[in-house]
C-alpha cells in the first residue's frame, strides 16, 4: 500500500488514474463513503494494483 498526500486540485479520478488502480478500492482502503471528496493535505492510502490472470 501507498501513501498519497492529496494536492490542491486532485480528485479521487485523478488519482485512481495516476495509480491505476480503482475509485472503489480507494473508497474502500480508506473508509470513505462514495459522495465525500478529497482535499488537499490529506493523507489518502492507495492499494497495490491487482493484477488478473486468465
Amino acid at each position: 500500500m501507498k501513501v498519497c498526500i492529496v494536492q490542491q486540485g486532485e480528485t479521487l479520478d485523478d488519482l485512481a488514474q495516476r495509480y491505476d488502480v480503482t475509485v472503489q478500492s480507494i473508497l474502500f482502503s480508506n473508509e470513505l463513503e462514495s459522495n465525500q471528496n478529497v482535499h488537499e493535505g490529506q493523507v489518502i492510502y492507495i492499494p497495490k494494483a491487482v493484477a488478473y490472470k486468465n
